[in-house]
């Protein structure tokens, strides 16, 4: 009776052993697979993360050229705008200009009708006239200052 009972206290030992245990590669394929599912849990919040990362930069590029466009546009505004005050100093400048050789024309035209009234000697007024008026449109200097 002893060696029954102990007969079948191994025999359960035995199928308990046996049954406990995997067949062999078992729990390294379970383990194998579970360190897959984490990586590829991984893998799939890096990819997101990612993604994200670039659409972030994607929207940082694109505030930075519409950004960049405002700019130039406003310097090609203001390019213009200078271009345009330049033009005009020129035009106010010309015109004094004209108005300064024009002056300076009537005054040698008034100077030779005096001398002529005076003298007169046509001949000779006529060469200081043409004399004065021939300087009075040169002696205005250049035309970016005087």
């Amino acid at each position: 009776m002893v060696i029954l009972i102990l007969f079948s206290v191994g025999l359960i030992f035995l199928l308990f052993f046996s049954l406990g245990s995997q067949p062999a590669g078992f729990g390294e394929q379970f383990e194998v697979k579970r360190r897959d599912q984490k990586i590829n849990q991984l893998y799939k919040k890096q990819n997101e993360f990612l993604k994200e990362s670039l659409d972030d930069s994607r929207a940082a590029v694109r505030n930075l050229s519409k950004k960049i466009q405002h700019l130039e546009s406003r310097q090609d505004l203001a390019k213009r705008d200078h271009a345009s005050e330049i033009q005009k100093v020129k035009q106010e400048y010309s015109l004094k200009k004209l108005k300064s050789r024009n002056i300076r024309a009537f005054i040698s035209i008034a100077v030779t009708v005096a001398l002529g009234l005076l003298t007169g000697d046509g001949q000779l007024v006529g060469i200081v006239g043409l004399v004065t008026l021939f300087a009075s449109f040169f002696v205005g200097g250049s035309e970016y200052g005087e």
